[in-house]
């Protein structure tokens, strides 16, 4: 006689099987880009606004490591700032 633990692992291994298809068979799978004017738009933002800015930030700090030897703490509010000014 089978046992119930057997039978339910095998019952298992029958739901788990791969499945074995075609490739034809399947969905094709197009990319998905995005636009090209957000593209675009990402690029301005990164060369006209975050790039200034992450200068400007790069900038003070190293000033701070030169003049007092260590970098000073940016809360969130200062580097807000940074991106205001650009």
């Amino acid at each position: 006689m089978i046992q119930r633990r057997r039978f339910m692992a095998g019952l298992g291994t029958l739901f788990a099987a791969p499945a074995i298809v075609r490739a034809a068979s399947l969905m094709p799978v197009s990319v998905v880009r995005p636009p090209l004017s957000l593209a675009m738009t990402w690029d301005i933002y990164l060369d006209k606004i975050l790039a200034p800015a992450a200068a400007k930030l790069a900038a003070d700090i190293m000033e701070d490591v030169l003049t007092t030897g260590q970098a000073r703490f940016f809360t969130d509010q200062d580097l807000l700032g940074y991106l205001d000014a650009a």
